[in-house]
């Protein structure tokens, strides 16, 4: 038998995740910015956001991960943030936040109001002054998801030192 080339199955995954990764920047992310973004990049870098661009889709798989789904020190390092890399971040990760909201939770009865006002008041039906805790509704979970973005429902968060749990009440 001849088996040709053999590649290590993590050589693999990390070709299809590199692969996925830069489809999902193409097909998803990028076409989600707007003129407007455009040109608060180019103003607030002196940049052109297509030479940038271009720098990011060059990029090898490790460096496009990191530069995707990095959050640390290391990314304030990187050469790319002299061409506008965290103003290109900060854009592309609201943007993302915007169409995922849009999409899961457009329908909502109030997502025109969040959208026009960003701010949605509301009395949580089991807080009680001085309590530790308290179970949230389902209603008011999808309040919280609409507001934040997220496209999936909540669990615990970090806040300050100690983790909140967020989840519906039964």
């Amino acid at each position: 038998r001849r088996w040709g080339r053999v590649v290590p199955l993590g050589m693999l995954a990390a070709h299809v995740e590199s692969t996925l990764l830069r489809a999902h920047l193409e097909s998803k992310l990028l076409p989600s910015l707007t003129s407007s973004d455009e040109r608060i990049f180019e103003q607030a870098t002196g940049t052109p956001l297509a030479a940038l661009l271009e720098e990011v889709r060059q990029l090898p798989a490790k460096s496009l991960e990191a530069l995707i789904f990095d959050t640390g020190k290391a990314l304030t390092k990187h050469p790319l943030n002299r061409r506008g890399l965290a103003v290109f971040r900060s854009l592309l990760a609201r943007r993302h936040v915007d169409r995922v909201r849009r999409e899961r939770w457009g329908a909502h009865a109030l997502h025109d109001a969040w959208m026009r006002h960003g701010l949605l008041t509301t009395r949580l039906r089991n807080f009680r002054p001085g309590a530790s805790n308290f179970s949230l509704t389902a209603e008011e979970v999808e309040l919280l998801g609409l507001a934040s973005g997220l496209d999936a429902p909540l669990s615990s968060r970090p806040l300050a030192e100690e983790h909140v749990w967020v989840t519906p009440a039964a």
